[in-house]
């Protein structure tokens, strides 16, 4: 498939994405760190996550950025997210839905991150090697079955 294919795939998806209540919760949670003045990884990673449906909607394509992505890669990193999410999140259809966008759009279209950076290190600072971001599990998380590691762009 097309980059420029999936990512209109990805925006008609993104539709059933309420944008208004998308951004009230992005206006809170920011409301809420400001605050706290400390953001906690589910909070990072939910603003992580809002700010990158935001961008999804909004996002265009240069003419020079057009790839073919496998479909099977598409269809194997949608399979994994449902995985996780009927274990992590069960019953949670919307949240589903929110995060398998998410994904495929961080992973095929953005290559970013699956998670934002430094959310797994204690100071909260990101780490770069060779100018790639560092996920110090990556390589623990490679190893198990129905890891979603294996799509990020992170290295370990």
């Amino acid at each position: 498939m097309h980059k420029d294919t999936l990512l209109e795939l990805l925006k008609n998806e993104a539709l059933l994405i309420d944008e208004k209540s998308l951004l009230e919760k992005y206006n809170s949670l920011l409301l809420e760190i400001e605050k706290s003045k400390i953001i906690s990884p589910i909070q990072k990673l939910l603003k992580y996550n809002i700010e990158t449906m935001i961008e999804l909607k909004n996002k265009t394509l240069d003419k020079h950025e057009d790839e073919i992505i496998e479909d099977m890669n598409i269809e194997l990193l949608k399979s994994l997210v449902n995985n996780y999410m009927d274990t992590y999140a069960e019953g949670q259809n919307e949240q589903k839905i929110f995060i398998g966008i998410i994904a495929v759009y961080l992973t095929f279209i953005a290559k970013k991150p699956l998670h934002p950076e430094g959310m797994f290190n204690l100071d909260g600072k990101a780490l770069y090697k060779h100018g790639n971001v560092v996920c110090p599990i990556r390589k623990h998380e490679l190893t198990k079955p129905g890891s979603l590691c294996r799509f990020c762009v992170s290295v370990s």
